[in-house]
């Protein structure tokens, strides 16, 4: 003798799960996490908020992204063909071209 189960949803049911799945998975996907090894120049102290990447005038990275723990800052004109990632606070002054992503933590 087969046995044949069916589950059925009343649609107030279904619009629950969807919602609930639909609001939840954000917090349960889990991004890539980054390593040293990615960057082309990474600096800064994930101790001290005061160190990290500063460029001065006329700056130019080919390719490569840059990286801190905290602080990623740029006086002076900057020519970046790569990505910008800071774990705090991001300050970019004067004439800077970033051609790739910019992010920065908010912790």
């Amino acid at each position: 003798m087969k046995l044949f189960f069916s589950i059925r949803f009343a649609p107030s049911q279904t619009g629950t799960a969807f919602i609930i799945c639909f609001f939840l998975l954000p917090f349960i996907s889990v991004g890539q996490q980054l390593k040293i090894s990615d960057f082309a120049i990474f600096g800064g102290n994930s101790t001290n908020p005061s160190k990290g990447v500063l460029f001065n005038s006329s700056n130019t990275v080919s390719g490569g992204s840059v990286g801190s723990y905290n602080l990623v800052k740029s006086a002076g004109s900057l020519l970046l063909t790569g990505n910008i990632y800071s774990g705090g606070t991001l300050q970019l002054f004067n004439s800077n071209s970033v051609s790739g992503r910019i992010t920065a933590s908010n912790l």
